[in-house]
């Protein structure tokens, strides 16, 4: 069995049959299980869904009261998430079980320069979005400072 089939067993199994549509909750419970990602982040996770939820099912009413205050963190949070499980999935899973890939260089890979078209698009997109924001820019350069130092 292929190890993309093999995930998707492993995380269906983890919830029960009448919850087969709830597949992102125990996708996270799989990687929190594998050390991908913190309890901490699997919280974040909900607080992010449940802003998505907001945003997409009261759209008017936001239009009309403003966006809430903590959107910008918690997009950032989104994009951050998105990357660490990008780049724990490419070192863990997908470099491992390529069998072009010899041990050396597994070695000399350059693990912080890992990302994927997806993200890549996604951050491209979003400073076109933002460009001149300053509030997304300000926000943007903590986010980096914390990450960096």
């Amino acid at each position: 069995m292929n190890s993309k089939k093999n995930h998707e067993k492993t995380i269906l199994s983890k919830i029960n049959k009448k919850e087969k549509n709830k597949a992102i909750k125990a996708t996270l419970l799989w990687y929190k299980e594998h050390g991908a990602i913190s309890e901490k982040e699997v919280k974040s996770f909900k607080i992010m869904t449940e802003m998505r939820n907001t945003l997409s099912h009261e759209l008017l009413n936001k239009i009309f009261q403003g966006l809430p205050e903590n959107i910008y963190d918690i997009y950032f949070d989104m994009t951050t998430l998105l990357e660490k499980i990008t780049k724990w999935w490419v070192m863990e899973i997908e470099i491992p079980t390529d069998p072009n890939i010899l041990p050396e260089q597994y070695k000399n890979i350059k693990w912080d320069e890992i990302s994927s078209l997806d993200l890549c698009l996604i951050k491209t997109m979003t400073d076109i979005v933002f460009m001149g924001n300053e509030k997304y820019l300000k926000t943007l350069n903590e986010k980096h400072s914390k990450t960096d130092g």
